[in-house]
């Protein structure tokens, strides 16, 4: 008579590969970053740069690789190994659908304190050209540009910017505000007064 075996407990030890993996998925995490945070237009495509440069098929292999691991390590019970693994694709799907807006937090944040510097240092009195003092403050920091209109930072003491374009252009008829502000386009919020701002301007 024979005896059926107890079904094989869950496996939780990491191999060599899981670690090999885990070291592609930092430099990949680093790459991500670095391209998230180039200066390109947050209102326009997913992550322009990469889609163009040789980096490309790297980007996209990685998260392929573990994908591929994540299904094998579910296979053989390996489960923390397999929900690992998962993180890295999940992690490319989230950046192809918010990796431009991704950018733009990346970006505010590093860039942040040196805009406050700036609105203190105007507040006390400095000219800033892209900043102007009165009633209230109002600033725009550029981040580039096209044709007809530019995209980057703002500042609104009194939140004017976020209100629609044709109430806010009647709010500011007589105040002096940088051009950008008297243009229609995109604007979002980023806290503490401060705005993603696309003008066609």
């Amino acid at each position: 008579m024979t005896t059926s075996s107890p079904p094989s407990a869950p496996r939780h030890v990491f191999s060599a590969g899981d670690l090999v993996l885990g070291v592609a998925a930092v430099a990949w995490l680093l790459v991500t970053a670095f391209y998230c945070a180039r200066d390109t237009d947050p209102f326009y495509g997913l992550l322009v740069a990469v889609a163009s440069t040789v980096v490309t098929p790297l980007w996209l292999a990685v998260p392929a690789w573990a994908l591929v691991v994540a299904v094998l390590r579910l296979r053989s019970r390996a489960y923390v190994a397999a929900a690992l693994s998962a993180l890295l694709p999940a992690i490319a799907v989230g950046v192809y659908y918010y990796g431009p807006f991704l950018g733009v937090f990346l970006r505010f944040q590093v860039e942040r304190p040196g805009y406050v510097a700036r609105i203190e240092a105007a507040r006390a009195g400095r000219d800033d050209p892209n900043i102007v003092t009165g009633p209230t403050l109002v600033a725009f920091f550029p981040w580039g540009g096209w044709v007809t209109g530019s995209f980057g930072v703002a500042y609104d003491e009194s939140d004017v910017i976020a209100k629609p374009f044709a109430l806010r252009r009647e709010l500011w008829r007589d105040r002096r505000v940088p051009g950008e502000f008297r243009c229609d386009g995109s604007v979002s919020a980023l806290g503490n007064h401060f705005y993603m701002a696309g003008f066609n301007c």
